[in-house]
């Protein structure tokens, strides 16, 4: 089972917990009174107390995405050595773990100047830290990166 921590003020997904781990943190559920866990560790991590909830999600519906696109340039006097290959899509979705990546190369762009990577992943966060993971070893590990301007 999976539980989304939610902003109360604009409803976004601030993060995604998994219940198979050892559980430290009891709170319960405002909408349905179910009592939920979440470790220490991301107990400690959440902002103070008062401005977020933990609420349960109905579980036959999809999990929350959010998508986030940003063009990844070449380093200052380079093209995006990226950019040259193919334009591809990803999906590595596991269950209730939306894990999407789309990449638009100059085939689609029309330039060899950047590459436009559009992820998708339940929260803002993950989002972030998958175009950092994509940088220093994933997609663009072998390439001299410069300006990364969100979309």
């Amino acid at each position: 089972m999976r539980l989304y921590i939610r902003n109360k003020e604009n409803n976004e997904v601030i993060a995604a917990l998994t219940t198979n781990r050892r559980m430290t943190q009891e709170e319960v559920c405002e909408a349905c009174g179910i009592e939920l866990a979440i470790t220490q560790e991301d107990y400690d991590g959440m902002p103070e107390n008062g401005k977020y909830d933990i609420e349960c999600l109905d579980f036959t519906s999809a999990p929350p995405e959010v998508t986030r696109s940003w063009k990844v340039y070449g380093a200052a006097g380079h093209r995006q050595r990226e950019s040259f290959n193919e334009s591809q899509s990803y999906d590595w979705t596991m269950g209730e773990d939306v894990r999407r990546i789309e990449i638009e190369n100059a085939d689609k762009t029309g330039t060899n100047e950047y590459t436009i990577i559009r992820i998708t992943r339940n929260t803002s966060g993950e989002c972030e830290d998958e175009l950092r993971g994509q940088i220093t070893d994933g997609l663009f590990e072998n390439c001299r990166v410069g300006d990364v301007v969100e979309i």
